[in-house]
């Protein structure tokens, strides 16, 4: 249950500061994938676990939670349930997010660039308001530098110290601090692309673990096999690289209509719950996979 909620924190994570991976985000705020989300007042909002501020739009779908408390939740990922300290999963599907965090890591040198050149070029303009604004900065190379992870957590504040630059520097340095704002939608699109990815990736082990128990209730063995083994397949192509999640929709919403054709049994078994958060789980990761690809073939 807990793992499609961590889920659907990560797959409604477009906008201006993908929260995401590993660190709590400061206050960021979300571009929203429905307008009831839009229509939504922002109220102050904390993690129940750690008290991390969070994206206050996102509280129900998180059940409270910050995104890295959302992860350590997921049993396929932390929890020790057997013997030697492994997951077992039924399904037989290793669940391994390392290759695509990993990658996602590295953009903390572009951020950390990028935010050199706010402070280089900010250090030329006087005023209390550019005092400011480098002290921000310099607090933001500070928390990556700690733990390159934090990267995705800062993206609305960088996009909020590149603003702040706009406003402060002379009109013929607009240029420069455009190529910046250039720089750091490429940065952002490359987290929201990763975050999305770990989304599809452990959808993919979810759905596998769920065809694994409705072959127990009358899923014949080789379509199950053939579903598992294609699941597997898309989940290793999305470790090599995050884009080819928008080629595994389909094949997700085509797994779901085939554990629906065992809704008694898996109703029966306690598992339904999960087939339900899996159907809207993958709604809000085609939204959002709609929005960061625009339209792609099918």
């Amino acid at each position: 249950m807990m793992a499609l909620a961590a889920i659907l924190a990560v797959g409604t994570s477009l906008g201006a500061g993908l929260r995401v991976l590993c660190l709590p985000d400061d206050d960021a705020r979300y571009d929203l994938t429905t307008a009831t989300k839009r229509e939504r007042q922002l109220k102050p909002a904390s993690c129940s676990v750690c008290s991390a501020s969070i994206d206050p739009t996102l509280v129900a779908l998180s059940s409270g939670l910050c995104v890295p408390c959302s992860y350590k939740s997921i049993p396929m990922l932390d929890d020790d349930t057997t013997e030697q300290g492994e997951y077992s999963d039924p399904g037989g599907m290793d669940i391994d997010l390392a290759d695509i965090v990993d990658p996602a890591c590295d953009a903390a040198d572009e951020a950390m660039a990028l935010l050199q050149d706010v402070l280089d070029v900010s250090e030329r303009v006087p005023g209390a308001d550019v005092d400011i604004l480098q002290t921000s900065v310099r607090d933001l190379l500070r928390l990556i530098e700690s733990d390159h992870r934090a990267v995705v957590g800062t993206l609305h504040d960088i996009s909020q110290a590149l603003a702040s630059l706009a406003e402060s520097v002379p009109i013929e340095w607009q240029d420069y601090v455009e190529m910046l704002e250039m720089k750091f939608d490429a940065l952002e699109h490359r987290c929201q692309a990763t975050a999305m990815a770990v989304g599809g990736f452990v959808l993919a082990g979810t759905l596998h673990h769920l065809v694994a128990h409705a072959k127990r209730y009358g899923l014949e063995s080789h379509r199950c096999a053939m579903i598992m083994n294609d699941l597997e397949i898309i989940a290793e192509t999305i470790e090599e690289a995050p884009s080819e999640l928008v080629h595994g929709l389909d094949y997700f919403a085509k797994t779901l209509d085939a554990l629906h054709e065992y809704e008694a049994e898996l109703t029966d078994a306690g598992q339904w719950p999960s087939v339900l958060e899996c159907t809207d789980a993958l709604e809000s990761l085609t939204l959002d996979v709609g929005i960061l690809y625009g339209d792609w073939p099918a």
